[in-house]
């Protein structure tokens, strides 16, 4: 079981995109002060997305900064990210 510390210090991720959900199931434990970006491409290449260009990530209809860590966004606990072309 992990303490209040930890739960501070990470974050669990999952990412949505129109190919599919990365992890595929479950949500994947990740430092806060990581980069979100970082998950975003790894979700990507994972489910086969050529390309990215022009994507937006959305938790909680808010944008968020892919240059930016978890933190940073705002983030934590649990979190489900939405990747999708913007409109």
């Amino acid at each position: 079981m992990r303490d209040a510390d930890d739960r501070l210090d990470h974050v669990e991720v999952a990412v949505r995109t129109e190919a599919g959900t990365w992890p595929p199931e479950g949500y994947q434990i990740v430092p806060a002060a990581q980069r979100v970006g970082k998950m975003l491409d790894h979700a990507a290449t994972s489910l086969e997305i050529p390309s990215t260009r022009g994507w937006v990530a959305v938790v909680r209809r808010r944008l968020l900064n892919p240059q930016a860590s978890y933190s940073e966004n705002g983030l934590r606990g649990r979190v489900q990210i939405r990747y999708r072309p913007a409109r």
